[in-house]
């Protein structure tokens, strides 16, 4: 495979990975008998968030993206409740995820209301740390719309560029 069709390859990749986490961190799971279904969508949520992480950076590296990508835009309003920093930027989350020692998949009860007797929980954010980085935030939704409307149009525009180039 020639470079290009590497980054193109990853980056599909990356966006697959991006609408399923966008679903994962959109969705609201029961509190009540929920305790298998936590269980497949944390593993879910883990196999996605790896997968994106490898293959978005990639994309990012061959595609020579050199802006910061900031994970500006969560889906649920959420405050770390213990003391670890929050992840703001897309390179650094994957990073971090990439090189994870741990990680973690959190849940936190739903402010909204919900149909579900008992209540429901969502999962804003994972938690991952590294052999170089603390324990740390970051947040699923974030970087699922990072990737999609920052980042996928900015890998498109040079194509699209050159397409209108060599129209007649």
């Amino acid at each position: 495979m020639n470079p290009i069709s590497i980054a193109e390859h990853s980056a599909h990749r990356a966006t697959e990975e991006a609408i399923r986490l966008w679903a994962l961190g959109s969705a609201e799971y029961p509190i009540d008998g929920g305790s298998l279904i936590q269980r497949y969508s944390e593993m879910a949520v883990v196999d996605s968030v790896t997968e994106f992480a490898t293959n978005g950076r990639r994309a990012l590296e061959v595609c020579q993206l050199k802006e910061d990508i900031y994970l500006k835009q969560p889906r649920w309003i959420w405050k770390p409740t213990q003391g670890y920093a929050k992840v703001g930027e897309l390179r650094d989350a994957f990073n971090r995820i990439i090189h994870a020692q741990q990680l973690e998949v959190g849940f936190e009860k739903s402010a909204a209301k919900t149909c579900m007797g008992g209540g429901g929980v969502v999962i804003p954010y994972i938690l991952a740390r590294t052999d170089r980085k603390e324990l740390s935030y970051i947040d699923l939704f974030a970087m699922a719309h990072a990737w999609l409307f920052q980042v996928l149009p900015s890998i498109h525009a040079p194509k699209e560029r050159d397409a209108q180039q060599d129209a007649p």
